[in-house]
């Protein structure tokens, strides 16, 4: 354990955590508050990586309904 200390910067917010471990927060708020953590010390990269995942979604979505679209139009030609 020592040698992670050496070895792993020290940051404003991690008084924060484990203020948290002291006051009996579970695993899950710990990784709750870890991810704000990484949040606010990456904010360009958070906005990116939401960025990216509106766009592959809106993709997706537009995609299908331009196949649905085709379907419905060419069922409704062959009608």
């Amino acid at each position: 354990m020592a040698t992670l200390g050496k070895t792993l910067p020290q940051t404003a917010a991690l008084p924060i955590r484990s203020r948290a471990r002291k006051d009996g927060v579970g695993v899950f708020g710990e990784e709750i508050l870890l991810a704000l953590d990484t949040l606010r010390k990456n904010p360009l990269r958070s906005a990116l990586t939401i960025l990216g995942i509106v766009i592959g979604i809106t993709t997706v979505i537009t995609v299908s309904a331009m196949i649905n679209g085709l379907n419905d139009n060419v069922l409704a030609g062959i009608r």
